[in-house]
């Protein structure tokens, strides 16, 4: 008995020894993973500049024909004339094409032979009404049937008209949507006449900006179609409403487009030109980290470590306010002050307290007033 009682004393000593000595490495891992350190991050910076600003009010907007119109027939037919092609410029009053209008000729001249009648029976009537052959009655009817069958005759003129489509006004044809013998039915679409020359553009901003919007103010645009061109407009119509919903103002501009390179529908980034210059705390677009609860910068300074109080050189996060967007700045309205040094690139690595290497070398190409011909 005694001898158990000793082996498992023993035994158990010895778990209790492996026990403290596995607890003892374990402590020690936790205290060096304690004083780990990552690495800093690289970025570059820049001290936060108060700079003249060429006042600009940015939106998107789209393009509109100043005269745009799905041409349609009015009247039912066989196409038997298309005077046209596909994307062809053709003037107002042109002939685009034209329905079969057989039956309505043959019928106007039988109104035409009838017409003749008329007069003749109307003129008759009233020299017998002279000689006291005819009653007042009889005037009447004659007259009545000559009024008909002139409206007749006139409105058999009208359909034959009807069933020649014209241009309402000059522009370039569209993608033919009709073919030779096909029949319409009013409505049915023929082709999309658009005149290009000038172009509207319609965009909106804020309701905070309509004090600093004045018809004649410049506008510049930039389209995806041409990445080397910038066109400018100038500001013609503003609307003399607010929209209730987005409690935006809708705009105008007229673009003269000689060279018809703008289309109907095309997207465009617009710049409204103030004609005033400003000061401004300005810092680039990528500066910036945007969040649901607010947009921040990364400002670099000294910081302290909590733990054994040494000073080194650390990111700490900022919220602050934009202002206008030009080209890649933004002007700051609140949360920064001139000559602080903030993070511009590599902001995505950042972390409160984290700390920070600063490296200049490579500054990405970043301009106030871009040049977009040079883009």
């Amino acid at each position: 008995m005694i001898r158990w009682i000793v082996t498992i004393t023993i035994l158990f000593s010895v778990i209790l020894g492996i026990a403290y000595l596995k607890y003892s490495k374990v402590k020690s891992a936790i205290a060096q993973f304690a004083d780990f350190a990552p690495p800093p991050a690289v970025v570059t910076s820049m001290k936060v500049p108060y700079e003249s600003w060429s006042s600009n009010l940015e939106a998107i907007g789209t393009f509109k024909a100043a005269q745009g119109v799905l041409m349609s027939s009015e009247e039912s037919g066989k196409i038997i004339r298309l005077n046209f092609e596909s994307g062809q410029t053709v003037n107002k009053g042109e002939v685009i094409l034209q329905l079969d209008t057989s039956v309505e000729e043959a019928q106007l001249k039988t109104s035409i032979v009838k017409l003749d009648l008329a007069k003749i029976t109307a003129d008759r009537t009233r020299q017998l009404y002279k000689e006291q052959a005819a009653t007042s009655s009889e005037i009447d009817d004659a007259e009545s049937k000559l009024k008909q069958i002139v409206a007749e005759v006139a409105s058999l003129n009208t359909t034959i008209q009807r069933k020649i489509v014209t241009a309402p006004f000059t522009g370039v044809l569209g993608i033919r949507q009709v073919q030779l013998g096909q029949y319409v039915t009013p409505g049915t679409t023929l082709v999309s006449l658009q005149n290009l020359k000038p172009i509207f553009l319609n965009f909106t901003l804020p309701q905070q900006n309509i004090s600093q919007i004045k018809v004649g103010q410049k506008v510049t645009v930039k389209v995806d179609s041409y990445p080397q061109r910038i066109f400018e407009g100038t500001l013609t119509t503003i609307q003399p409403e607010v929209d209730a919903q987005t409690r935006n103002i809708q705009l105008q501009a007229t673009f003269a487009n000689e060279d018809e390179a703008l289309f109907s529908g095309m997207f465009a980034n617009v710049s409204l030109n103030l004609n005033r210059e400003v000061k401004s705390l300005i810092i680039p677009l990528t500066a910036i980290q945007y969040a649901p609860y607010g947009d921040a910068v990364y400002v670099i300074e000294k910081l302290k470590n909590e733990k054994n109080g040494k000073e080194y050189q650390g990111a700490r996060q900022q919220f602050i306010k934009l202002g206008v967007t030009q080209g890649d700045w933004v002007q700051v309205i609140e949360g920064l002050q001139e000559g602080q040094e903030i993070a511009t690139m590599g902001v995505f690595k950042l972390r409160q307290g984290v700390a920070v290497v600063v490296n200049n070398e490579i500054q990405p190409n970043l301009q106030k007033q871009p040049d977009l011909k040079d883009r």
